[in-house]
């Protein structure tokens, strides 16, 4: 091979070698850019899932104040209710249990318990002087409170048939009916209560107060009740 020939030669391969550095130097170049953009890239997700966290992490904390919150309304709404029912039940009647009659609000409206021991003898229909007495007072509630109400005056006995008075009162039908006029009649005639708001039943001994045939069950049973209806007349 000639001088020239080998000088060739070396010229190429330097030159190939020249070209094989830069090259490596360019891409160990762009590979240090790439991995500083990567490296960024992920600084700024990580970044961002932080605050993401963040956020998740307040959103379940006002979620959970919402839920106490509508809990404690959904509390307050419940008992609100329930507070003015109490309330209306107790004024309705405490005029009735101030004169110490038993009553109650129910589902119908407000019942008032006349014990037949004080309005009426045993086996009669007879208003007696205190039963009288007692139903004036009632008469002036009715009147005042619950003008305008329609009353029913409903008359119970217990299940004991009727034997001395049978030719007045057949059944304990009769009995209980014709107690229940005698308080529609006073309370009319001298309660000044409307004629048109307020009228009898008679139910005998099928709606008990109380089961058995005790001395005391046979009490409660006998009684007169003055409902007075959620209900205009």
């Amino acid at each position: 091979m000639s001088g020239i020939s080998v000088l060739r030669s070396s010229c190429l391969v330097a030159a190939m070698a020249a070209l094989l550095v830069s090259s490596s130097s360019c891409t160990l170049t762009q590979l240090k850019e790439s991995n500083r953009r990567l490296k960024e890239a992920n600084e700024r997700l990580v970044s961002r899932y932080n605050q993401l966290e963040q956020d998740v992490a307040e959103l379940e904390r006002q979620l959970q104040s919402r839920d106490e919150e509508i809990a404690r309304l959904r509390d307050r709404g419940d008992s609100a209710p329930k507070t003015a029912i109490v309330t209306a039940s107790m004024s309705a009647t405490k005029e009735f249990t101030d004169m110490g009659l038993e009553a109650e609000k129910t589902d119908e409206g407000t019942v008032v318990r006349l014990d037949h021991a004080v309005f009426f003898p045993l086996g009669k229909a007879t208003l007696s002087s205190e039963g009288k007495r007692i139903l004036s007072q009632v008469s002036r509630i009715l009147n005042t409170r619950h003008a305008g109400k329609l009353i029913r005056v409903e008359g119970h006995t217990d299940d004991t048939p009727i034997r001395k008075v049978r030719n007045l009162y057949p059944t304990n039908w009769e009995l209980s009916t014709a107690r229940a006029c005698s308080v529609v009649r006073y309370l009319v005639e001298s309660g000044n209560v409307s004629p048109h708001r307020v009228y009898p039943a008679g139910f005998a001994y099928y709606r008990p107060r109380e089961a058995g045939s005790s001395a005391r069950s046979k009490s409660r049973n006998r009684r007169v009740e003055i409902l007075i209806l959620d209900e205009s007349a």
